[in-house]
């Protein structure tokens, strides 16, 4: 059985991070999770509140996984092209949540769970690409120059995942198909093997 905390968190996911309904608001969540909407102040001082929880909570995850994939043994190449994966994974499975950070960022109360991370991660992959300018496998003179390229490759069709396939006239399936190239045609431009 679903606790009813779980329903209004799940209602919430669903709403503005899977479907984008970014005006949705305390009544329309409470429907969504078939609850009554006096609950969601009981679990929740806020709907900003519920939503600073659902951001923290799908983050962590996310931001893990990447953490682990940096720290492997595996090679440079690997770990980038593991982070396309999860990066991917997780804009399938959230379209809109980067979206809705970056449109309601001032409103956030956890701007410093969404930065902190970020910087950590920016900070290994500098750290790594510099190591990679060292053995001569990179085609790129810069790892900063590297960071910005691969930012943009995974950032970019993240943004536009609402707008690209239809500008594009393509479904959404062959608009991820197209993601999963971007994977190899990244390494291709960055790695000289």
């Amino acid at each position: 059985m679903v606790k009813t905390i779980d329903k209004i968190k799940n209602a919430a996911i669903e709403l503005l991070f899977v479907r984008g309904e970014f005006q949705s608001n305390s009544e329309k969540i409470a429907d969504y999770a078939k609850v009554r909407r006096p609950l969601i102040y009981y679990y929740f001082n806020s709907v900003e509140d519920l939503i600073d929880t659902i951001i923290t909570e799908t983050r962590i995850q996310r931001d893990q996984k990447i953490l682990d994939i940096l720290a492997s043994e595996a090679e440079l190449s690997e770990k980038i092209s593991d982070l396309f994966d999860v990066h991917l994974e997780q804009t399938i499975k959230y379209p809109f949540r980067q979206i809705y950070i970056s449109t309601h960022k001032k409103k956030l109360k956890t701007s410093k769970t969404i930065i902190d991370p970020d910087e950590i991660v920016i900070q290994k992959l500098k750290h790594l690409f510099d190591k990679e300018l060292n053995t001569n496998n990179l085609r790129l003179n810069s790892s900063n120059q590297a960071i910005l390229l691969l930012a943009s490759y995974l950032n970019y069709p993240l943004l536009m995942i609402s707008l690209g396939p239809r500008a594009l006239e393509l479904s959404k399936v062959e608009y991820i198909n197209l993601l999963k190239e971007r994977k190899s045609i990244f390494i291709s431009l960055v790695f000289k093997n």
